[in-house]
């Protein structure tokens, strides 16, 4: 993403999933990234002290409880660059993304509080309650027409913009070869801004990989129970 709201990776956690995953299926359920964390930041003698490391001290850590690549994943994992989401931490523990025009509950909370249209992936915007543009996805079809964020949203195919109307052009434009033509206002000026977009609506959700382990389950469950 060209613009993010935090200064770090969020995918951060899909890579440790990955490790975690590997860790597990290589020791056959025995040892875990729980396991590596009580070995590499357990304090020494139960001395609660500060203990910098360097990026070789992490490789080593994770050899010693589990054999592995682990400088090669790391790395591909730290710097490629990917034209799609990344995916193999979901995979290793059994899952993947697969996209449906059904909305996943958490994007329904999410609009239900921000009062936002996400469609960032399907036609690559999240639009504010007025209709202002809060976001476009660059590689989408709203990207490559032009929009930016800023601009309001004042009409959907010659009809007066709601979010609702807007959901229903992108879901008809998956049948039809015309684009979805969108009135803007922008400083001042208006403007037709044709979006040529047939993919429908397309919401992300978790689905297992069959014939493979159900690690997320076990990892996401509870430590403890009281």
């Amino acid at each position: 993403m060209l613009r993010r709201a935090t200064d770090f990776y969020r995918e951060g956690p899909l890579l440790w999933l990955q490790v975690d995953s590997i860790l597990r299926e290589k020791s056959k359920g025995a040892r875990s990234l729980d396991t590596f964390a009580a070995d590499f930041f357990g304090p020494s003698e139960g001395v609660v002290t500060v203990k910098p490391y360097t990026y070789q001290d992490l490789v080593d850590g994770l050899n010693h409880i589990v054999p592995y690549d682990w400088n090669s994943l790391l790395q591909g994992n730290l710097l490629a660059t990917r034209p799609t989401p990344v995916s193999p931490g979901l995979e290793a523990a059994g899952w993947t993304v697969t996209y449906t025009d059904e909305p996943n509950q958490a994007s329904v909370d999410t609009e239900s509080v921000s009062q936002q249209a996400d469609l960032s992936s399907s036609i690559g915007l999240i639009v504010d309650q007025d209709g202002t543009i809060v976001d476009v996805a660059p590689d989408s079809a709203a990207g490559r027409a032009g929009l930016s964020p800023g601009s309001k949203l004042m009409g959907v195919n010659q009809r007066v913009y709601s979010a609702d109307l807007l959901r229903q052009s992108v879901v008809r434009a998956e049948t039809a070869l015309q684009p979805i033509e969108l009135l803007t206002l922008t400083d001042g000026y208006y403007a037709n801004v044709p979006v040529d977009y047939h993919q429908g609506l397309r919401s992300p959700h978790l689905t297992r990989i069959s014939g493979k382990p159900d690690l997320l389950t076990t990892i996401l469950q509870p430590r403890r129970t009281d």
